[in-house]
């Protein structure tokens, strides 16, 4: 549950990376994904491109190691380290 993956807290923001052809489509998977982990969405923030992103701000080594394992293991979705709040 939710509680295991955020050591308690009831809120959370993460990093997500990946391979979609809509907002929609990328916000369900991220959906169902979070589902699977007893966690709700409750809203998805900023969602772009790779490439419009890397136009905006210097990525750091962790996104492209998350985008390599991601892509490599053939997944749809890849979290970055939750980030929790209450």
């Amino acid at each position: 549950d939710n509680n295991q993956v955020l050591n308690g807290a009831t809120k959370a923001y993460v990093t997500v990376v990946g391979l979609s052809t809509t907002r929609l489509k990328f916000r369900n998977a991220i959906a169902e994904e979070l589902n699977g982990l007893g966690i709700m969405l409750e809203r998805l923030e900023n969602a772009e491109t790779l490439k419009e992103r890397k136009r905006k701000f210097e990525l750091p080594e962790q996104l492209y190691k998350l985008i390599h394992q991601t892509v490599k293991k053939s997944k749809q979705i890849g979290f970055l380290p939750f980030h929790t709040y209450d």
